[in-house]
This record gives structure tokens, sequence and C-alpha cells, in this order.
């Protein structure tokens, strides 16, 4: 369940969030290690795996022939 942050709460951890600017620390991976290791994320996971592709191109194939007459 979401928690309801009140006005004052918002202000503090938006306050919060510019003094730590955790921002400046999350840069991503910077070893030739690190790199190789993340190169690969977008095929394991979300709309770029196999499985999401295969899904996409089956619909195209099913939409192509219910254009044809």
């Amino acid at each position: 369940m979401a928690r309801n942050w009140t006005p004052q709460q918002r202000k503090e951890r938006a306050q919060d969030a510019r003094r730590r600017k955790l921002w400046e620390y999350s840069t991503g991976p910077k070893t030739a290690e690190g790199l190789s290791k993340t190169r690969f994320n977008s095929t394991t996971t979300g709309v770029g795996t196999q499985q999401a592709v295969a899904l996409r191109r089956a619909v195209a194939a099913l939409l192509d022939e219910m254009g044809k007459p």
C-alpha cells in the first residue's frame, strides 16, 4: 500500500534528497568488467527479451494476415 505523505514530509524528503545528491554517485559501470556484465541487461528483462520480441512479431504477423483480403 502506498504511503500518504504530508506536505511537510514531502518537503523534508525533497530537501534531504537535494542535500545528499545521490545522483552524483550513481554513474553506472566504469570498468571493462562492469561494462561487459551490464551490456546485455536490456535483452534479459523488459521489452527486449526473446519472449517479448517473439510475441511482438507474432502479433505483427497476425495483423498482417488480417489486413490482407
